[in-house]
């Protein structure tokens, strides 16, 4: 069970012993106004203070049978009860968002429990940054084993409903590793449009595996170890793309190596934060031909100024830019911050 030392369980336990019974009015739930049933729950550190590594045990959520919107991040779970896993919440099927971010659940292993709620449309599972892990300790964890889940049998039928997919600082160096959520099967994540992969170990050869994702908008890969040449076919290929952040990598350029195709789709680039040639880089942008805003905050350019709307004509990415009569014609707003 979950512990109520702490935490919106406190309040509630508080509320319940006054008499104020009605849930449906309590702080961080949310219920249907026609049925009465519980739709949202916030339980977000709700186990502050307590300590102790939690195993979770889907069979206190299964009540909730019209929950839509699950929060569970930042309540030291570690692991899960024999039989009791995340798979078990498929039993809700009109859950849509869960959001499990700040734990410490054993990863890639927790996905192939996750990979059965195929109601899913939001997965948050974010870990804390590089070097942060472990960084707050508590009692059991350290003595902590998780127990082995001997009741998830069968092919996982996928997460095609999933469109948005956060999954920063999971330490992920292969992309395969999401194969567990069904990626490259057709029931798998190709309605997926937004992946967030922020702060992760993946390099240049991650693009030639987006394929997966003929549906992705959005994609955040800052702070990867993405350096050399990045092959712009692989990222043309990605005909949905609009937004792609690549800051805090120290690529040299985009190349393309066959033909001479262009990406349509991409509006939005963010190449800031990084030990790049920026100049080199620019000359390389000729294929993002409908791009509307390029960003170079936190970059080693010698613009004096941030600047909105126009680039300062004393930078030597700045007269890069007024070279390139694509980009005069195509760009709306250009973000320089030097630090």
């Amino acid at each position: 069970m979950m512990s109520s030392d702490g935490g919106q369980l406190g309040l509630w336990a508080t509320y319940n012993e006054i008499g104020y019974s009605d849930c449906c009015s309590w702080r961080w739930v949310k219920c249907n106004l026609t049925t009465g049933r519980v739709i949202e729950l916030n339980l977000r550190a709700a186990r502050q203070g307590s300590g102790v590594a939690w195993s979770f045990n889907a069979t206190l959520f299964l009540p909730f049978k019209s929950l839509q919107l699950l929060v569970l991040s930042e309540n030291f779970i570690a692991g899960w009860n024999k039989n009791e896993g995340f798979d078990k919440l498929s039993q809700l099927t009109n859950l849509k968002v869960l959001n499990l971010e700040h734990n410490y659940l054993p990863f890639p292993n927790v996905l192939s429990s996750l990979c059965w709620i195929s109601s899913l449309e939001i997965l948050i599972l974010n870990f804390r940054s590089r070097g942060q892990m472990g960084s707050i300790g508590f009692r059991s964890l350290k003595n902590y084993t998780m127990p082995i889940d001997e009741g998830i049998t069968g092919k996982c039928p996928g997460m095609s409903n999933l469109r948005a997919l956060a999954l920063a600082g999971c330490r992920i160096n292969d992309i395969s590793v999401l194969s567990a959520l069904g990626l490259g099967a057709d029931t798998g994540l190709r309605n997926l449009e937004k992946l967030d992969l922020t702060s992760n170990a993946l390099n240049s050869t991650i693009f030639s595996s987006l394929k997966h994702f003929p549906s992705l908008k959005l994609l955040n890969l800052m702070d990867n170890d993405i350096v050399g040449n990045v092959e712009m076919n692989d990222i043309i290929a990605l005909s949905n793309l609009e937004s792609l952040d690549l800051s805090m990598n120290n690529f040299e350029s985009f190349v393309t190596t066959k033909g001479n195709r262009r990406m349509s789709s991409l509006r939005n680039l963010q190449l800031g934060n990084s030990n790049s040639n920026s100049t080199k880089v620019v000359e390389s942008l000729k294929s993002f031909s409908s791009l509307k805003e390029l960003s170079f905050l936190y970059s080693n350019l010698s613009a004096s100024a941030t600047t909105y709307g126009k680039v300062n004509s004393n930078s030597n990415v700045a007269r890069t830019l007024q070279k390139c009569q694509w980009m005069r014609v195509s760009l709306k707003l250009v973000y320089f911050w030097r630090i």
